[in-house]
């Protein structure tokens, strides 16, 4: 699956659920986040931030994210 558009509204993968990471940050699949795209550093993470959930997520990797149509909220 190819990554998520940059600026697209994504969500946390069902797969991606119990991964430690996203334990440790409190997401759930509810969440929805605005994603910037890749680092340009290590494109294998990416940048993204809440919307509505106050949630700042730093630097999880692209896999863990698909787009969402921006109407499944």
């Amino acid at each position: 699956m190819p990554n998520p558009r940059p600026l697209s509204i994504v969500k946390i993968k069902p797969d991606m659920l119990n991964d430690f990471r996203v334990e440790s940050f409190g997401l759930t699949s509810t969440d929805r986040f605005v994603y910037y795209g890749e680092i340009p550093q290590d494109p294998t993470r990416c940048i993204v931030e809440g919307i509505y959930c106050g949630k700042r997520v730093p630097y999880l990797f692209v896999d863990m994210f698909e787009e969402v149509d921006a109407t499944d909220f």
